[in-house]
């Protein structure tokens, strides 16, 4: 941990873009969501960090699982639901990393409290957060995503597959088979 602060103070000209983007998922209150984090270019690096900002009315962020073909990289585990929250990682070797696609998750609970609508999720870089092998900095490029809280859906029985299934529509109740129901506007 102290080594990659130590390296990412080095100041050097940016060398070719490391490009990411968070996803974006949906679900309802209380549920529990996976954000997809992709790399979507990337020249070669063998640190990072960079700080996720979220809304912590709706939000709380659980962790973050790295893709397995991002083993050879060390991460930190992101804990006690800091807002931002740090994703932050070396490499293994003294080598650049260049692999794309999907790095990792963001994991995160969606309050019991919150209401429907999007909420961003962002990420952020400082300068020197992204650097080679050589302890050059490699400019860095995001796009960010948003979860967005949707009404609970509830689902229902099939009448045919459970025939104890049951009606309840104001005081009016009836089992499975042929209805007729009059509804009044």
């Amino acid at each position: 941990v102290t080594l990659l602060f130590s390296i990412l103070c080095v100041s050097a000209s940016a060398a070719a873009a490391f490009d990411i983007s968070i996803g974006t998922v949906s679900g309802a209150a209380g549920d529990t969501v996976e954000v997809p984090v992709t790399v979507n270019a990337n020249a070669g690096i063998w640190g990072f960090q960079f700080t996720v900002a979220f809304n912590s009315d709706a939000l709380e962020i659980v962790s973050f699982t790295p893709d397995a073909s991002w083993n050879g990289f060390g991460f930190l585990p992101i804990e006690n639901n800091p807002n931002p929250a740090t994703v932050q990682a070396t490499a293994n070797g003294f080598s650049n990393f260049t692999g794309t696609g999907v790095m990792g998750k963001l994991t995160f609970k969606i309050k019991d409290t919150a209401a429907e609508g999007d909420y961003d999720v962002q990420a952020a870089w400082r300068p020197n957060d992204c650097i080679d092998a050589d302890s050059n900095e490699v400019e860095t490029n995001v796009a960010n995503g948003k979860i967005t809280v949707k009404a609970e859906t509830k689902t229902t029985q099939d009448p045919v597959a459970n025939p104890n299934f049951n009606i309840v529509i104001g005081s009016a109740t009836a089992t499975a088979g042929s209805i007729s129901i009059a509804l009044e506007t």
